[in-house]
């Protein structure tokens, strides 16, 4: 199989011609659309435009196999292809939410979406640019961390929180706290994220072993996580450092 062997853009091809076989069965186009949407989410990492074709092949599936037994499968990966899109609020609300937000393996899911929606303002400054506003944001939230704030929230905050001092050049406070969310968020994709972002911080700080320790984490992401989204910036850094 393409998909085993990481090869998403053949796996894509292949599966968008069984899904819009017109003399294949339902079952037959059920499957390959379901297929289709997974490898897309999964080759986001190549190509970030991905997630949002997931979130509408998924959506299609939705509306067209209904009554399917992958349905619940479905949902799950529709929410997470718009998470992964940028469009937080959207998967909070939207099929994941209203027909599985029961069932106990969404639920860090759901919770993830829901917390990253709620900083929604501070990330939306980091995109823009805005580091100052970003960090005013993320300062209020980290003061207010409690020792009973959900571990899903806290990681969420401890990462705006770095990122947004690494945009305002404070990279040694950033990779401490970034570090937090690497070493002990249970979050695969969000921990990902951190370590691309504290490899960023080491190649602000003038230390001996700066580039070496880029590197490493670099090098971390590219091998445990290279169909995340983080992978994407880390094959950037790896070509700009040479790792």
């Amino acid at each position: 199989m393409y998909s085993d062997r990481g090869a998403w853009g053949d796996a894509i091809k292949s599966y968008r011609v069984a899904a819009s076989d017109a003399s294949a069965r339902d079952v037959v186009k059920a499957a390959a659309k379901h297929l289709l949407a997974h490898a897309l989410l999964m080759g986001g990492a190549e190509d970030p435009t991905r997630f949002t074709e997931a979130a509408n092949e998924a959506q299609e599936f939705l509306a067209s196999y209904a009554t399917s037994l992958d349905v619940p499968q479905v949902r799950m990966l529709h929410a997470r292809a718009l998470w992964l899109a940028g469009k937080p609020a959207e998967a909070g609300a939207g099929p994941l939410a209203a027909g599985a937000a029961a069932e106990d393996a969404n639920k860090p899911l759901l919770q993830a979406i829901s917390d990253e929606a709620a900083l929604g303002a501070g990330y939306v400054d980091l995109a823009a640019g805005q580091s100052k506003q970003a960090l005013t944001f993320f300062s209020a939230r980290f003061n207010q961390l409690r020792g009973d704030t959900p571990s899903s929230a806290r990681f969420a905050i401890l990462l705006g929180y770095g990122e947004a001092l690494l945009a305002e050049g404070k990279a040694r406070e950033a990779a401490l706290q970034l570090a937090k969310v690497v070493g002990l968020d249970a979050d695969r994709d969000r921990a990902l994220r951190a370590t691309v972002k504290m490899a960023e911080a080491y190649t602000k700080l003038s230390d001996a072993d700066s580039r070496a320790q880029a590197c490493a984490r670099i090098k971390d992401v590219l091998t445990n996580g290279g169909d995340s989204p983080a992978a994407v910036r880390a094959r950037q850094l790896a070509k700009e450092l040479g790792c």
